[in-house]
């Protein structure tokens, strides 16, 4: 890997059926696809039984299935190893870092850390008449990583553990389905503690009505915090929840207090964004080599629904206004570029 790589990141407007917007998304897929990324991608999902992964997605967000079908068809797979690899069921995924707070106006601030070689580099508007429209990030190209509703409903997920895994879906597909199906944090609510859960995740999310919440899931069960405004990061805090946690959460820890230090009803929009994507921050990561360098910062506003985005550290943020983009059906821009620089 090269001192510093340029990374872009694409915007996909995608307007249709079910099928038609899946098909949309395999073709794209099979013609930028990087081997490395479709080896991990296989890796992972050695286990998934497809059988299982078709009725799990039937029970809870057919739709989803409709989207694999035309996925499959663009990127000319067979339906079995699409929904083996892309369903987001059983899946086996590497940690993932990222913070998240919700600021004493209801805007949610988050950055996300990964590795950048295989991190999906799409940010989707999914249009749709039958479940509501949203924004967000996506990984596997079903799954979202953090995203914004029509309804203003946003949220994120924090990865807690993978060990003691179940059986069920994995937090970037569970995401989805809050964005697609859900109006509210109510709502999501209802919907998580229902899900089955693979892994254990933090979600955190907030609504335009201004309430915030975060939602400790795993395997054995969810729990709910209600806090507003709010910080997250990757460990529970609730007592019935954290004996899950991992044995070392001591980062995870340093960076919940000094994100909590950032909710002073002082703070500016403009400083908090600031304090989470400038390069020295506590909060901001270049441990790319370790799955753990920041890739995104990004603010959602559940009011204006706006998403304002930064790619690696401290450019120059763009905002996409989603109202404006679901009436008028295109896009300010359709890329978003920034500079991933290595830890030496």
């Amino acid at each position: 890997m090269d001192d510093k790589d340029v990374l872009k990141v694409n915007i996909l407007n995608i307007v249709g059926t079910d099928f038609q917007k899946g098909k949309e998304m395999g073709c794209e897929f099979k013609k930028t696809a990087s081997y490395s990324e479709l080896e991990a991608i296989r890796e992972w999902s050695n286990s998934v039984d497809s059988v299982k992964a078709r009725s799990a997605l039937n029970e809870v967000a057919p739709h989803l299935l409709e989207e694999l079908a035309g996925f499959a068809e663009g990127m000319e797979w067979n339906l079995e190893l699409v929904l083996k690899t892309f369903s987001g069921f059983d899946l086996e995924l590497p940690p993932m870092g990222c913070t998240a707070l919700v600021d004493h106006s209801g805007r949610y601030y988050r950055n996300y850390d990964f590795h950048h070689k295989l991190y999906d580099a799409r940010i989707i508007i999914n249009h749709s008449e039958n479940h509501h429209t949203s924004i967000g990030f996506s990984q596997h190209r079903l799954g979202r990583l953090d995203g914004m509703n029509e309804k203003g409903l946003v949220v994120g997920l924090h990865f807690v553990n993978s060990e003691r895994g179940g059986r069920g879906f994995v937090a970037p597909t569970i995401v989805r389905m809050v964005l697609d199906l859900c109006s509210n944090v109510d709502e999501a609510c209802e919907l998580l503690y229902h899900l089955p859960h693979k892994y254990f995740y933090n979600y955190s999310m907030a609504d335009a009505s201004g309430k915030s919440i975060i939602v400790e899931t795993g395997p054995q069960g969810c729990n709910m915090i209600t806090e507003s405004p709010l910080a997250c990061t990757n460990h529970f805090r609730s007592e019935g929840m954290r004996g899950w946690n991992r044995e070392n959460i001591k980062g995870s820890m340093n960076r919940w207090y000094y994100a909590n230090q950032l909710l002073e009803p002082s703070l500016q929009p403009g400083d908090i964004f600031q304090l989470f994507n400038q390069p020295t921050s506590p909060l901001f990561f270049k441990d790319y080599h370790q799955f753990f360098g920041t890739l995104h910062s990004v603010v959602y506003s559940p009011k204006e629904r706006t998403a304002t985005i930064s790619i690696g550290a401290d450019h120059e943020p763009k905002t996409i206004s989603l109202q404006k983009v679901m009436k008028e059906r295109t896009l300010p821009f359709k890329e978003i570029e920034g500079v991933i620089e290595p830890r030496e």
